[in-house]
């Protein structure tokens, strides 16, 4: 910005701005997040005085984003197609995705899902196109509940992954462990996250090591290991909590399965406190899938405390949470634990949520659900 005027050195203002965005604390808290701002703002004002379409829609998508603001992502997105400028409307349509799944809309997120992935081969970001693969398709079919798509893309992204011999990719078949999860596969889940979880731990790669784990750490407690996910677990909060990187998106999942791992071994205050500390990262990421689960483990954490009034009030929550979003595999674990929980005081109620749940879970081939919802309804 010091340097003297030339549209070339504006340009690389916009480019530094942009590029600067990837950075962890890029904006942060307090007295730089308004100094993050006012860079964005002049870098759109330079694209936009200079007619440059292609890094005009780029800062818009990142404002629209931060203003979660979704006619401006259709703006920016409007803009980079007019312009044929494939690298930035796929930059557009992926926040734009992404913004669509963090609320919870994962139909319209996947609605746009192929075309953000033709686009990156339009634009030959075959990284690009890999990581909207498994971050968009394979992960918004998943919550969605549409497990075969979800599968589909798993293997897509794995093909790429061997294709290109690239470590990150292949590190990033663990994330193949949340489908498997949704299904009630434990075998599948331990299985996908063994074989690829040491390489993202090798090169220190965040997202697969935080979910990845924490579906390993969460499968290990269906099966009985409960020191394997209590170990697993901790290792991976240790390394989140570490990472001036790491978002309160992920961490948000990783701490509500280690309230479960301590609830588990009967550990209640610290259950208490992961679970509390779960909904304050799923408030900070506003991911609503993320703070649905976490209501649904501290009701969980509160059944066991005997804190039924204060329980049943965070399942209902959860519960709420999930009828919105229609989230399936998620909304079908709120109804099985709020049921179950129903069952001491209400029997008729408590059996209806879980036949509600083993429904969810037989509409979406989660066979190991299904078996623990058979199990839970049995006379006792």
């Amino acid at each position: 910005a010091r340097l003297p005027t030339t549209n070339a050195r504006r340009s690389t203002y916009v480019d530094v701005v942009l590029e600067l965005i990837g950075l962890p604390g890029w904006a942060g808290t307090g007295e730089r997040h308004p100094e993050g701002v006012r860079h964005l703002t002049e870098a759109g004002r330079i694209a936009s005085e200079g007619g440059d379409d292609d890094r005009l829609a780029r800062v818009e998508a990142i404002q629209a984003l931060m203003q979660r603001d979704e006619a401006s992502f259709l703006n920016a997105i409007a803009r980079a197609r007019r312009a044929g400028h494939h690298r930035s409307e796929a930059f557009a349509l992926m926040w734009y995705v992404g913004f669509l799944g963090q609320t919870g809309r994962y139909a319209e997120a996947l609605g746009h899902t192929g075309h953000l992935i033709e686009t990156y081969g339009a634009a030959g970001e075959t990284f690009g196109q890999a990581l909207a693969i498994t971050y968009a398709g394979r992960c918004w079919a998943a919550r969605a509940g549409h497990m075969d798509e979800s599968l589909a893309y798993a293997r897509r992204f794995r093909a790429i992954a061997d294709e290109q011999a690239d470590a990150r990719l292949r590190a990033l078949r663990a994330m193949e462990g949340e489908p498997y999860f949704y299904l009630g596969l434990w075998d599948e889940v331990l299985r996908v996250t063994g074989e690829s979880l040491p390489l993202a731990w090798e090169i220190g790669e965040d997202l697969p090591i935080v979910f990845g784990s924490s579906w390993r750490g969460l499968a290990a407690l269906k099966v009985g290991r409960r020191d394997e996910a209590r170990h697993v677990l901790d290792r991976a909060l240790a390394f989140g909590t570490s990472r001036r990187s790491m978002t309160p998106f992920a961490l948000a999942y990783l701490t509500q399965a280690r309230a479960l791992a301590h609830l588990a071994e009967g550990q209640l205050d610290d259950a208490l406190s992961a679970a509390r500390k779960a909904i304050e990262f799923g408030v900070q990421s506003r991911f609503r899938l993320e703070l649905g689960a976490a209501q649904r483990v501290l009701g969980q954490v509160l059944e066991a405390s005997g804190d039924r009034e204060q329980a049943g009030a965070a399942f209902a929550e959860s519960l709420a949470t999930f009828e919105e979003i229609q989230s399936l595999p998620e909304l079908g674990q709120t109804l099985l634990a709020f049921g179950r929980f129903k069952l001491g005081d209400d029997a008729a109620e408590g059996q209806r949520l879980i036949a509600r749940a083993r429904d969810i879970f037989a509409r979406t081939g989660a066979v190991g659900w299904v078996a623990e919802a058979a199990t839970m309804a049995a006379p006792r």
